[in-house]
């Protein structure tokens, strides 16, 4: 699984500074979401979506688009398991 950004209006994906590709396979690698909203936001990269990009067992690719901003949660909502300082 790979996590792109894709500029909406031209449909390339981020590659590195200032370089954008037609191809998915050259296209950053982001890891994880987080670190792709943060990087658009650092960049004021306003007119991207965020896309979760798997291939399946017969090489068939699968993308799924998010657009940004996403929602933020509610104060009091976790996003997830917290891990407990060590006592």
């Amino acid at each position: 699984m790979k996590i792109l950004l894709q500029h909406k209006d031209t449909s390339l994906f981020f590659q590195k500074l200032d370089t954008w590709t037609s191809s998915c396979r050259d296209a950053f690698d982001f890891k994880q979401s987080r670190k792709a909203m943060d990087f658009a936001q650092l960049y004021d990269l306003d007119n991207v979506r965020i896309l979760v990009v798997s291939v399946n067992g017969s090489g068939r690719m699968h993308m799924l688009p998010f657009e940004l901003p996403l929602p933020r949660l509610s104060p009091g909502i976790s996003s997830g398991p917290t891990a407990l300082p060590a006592m």
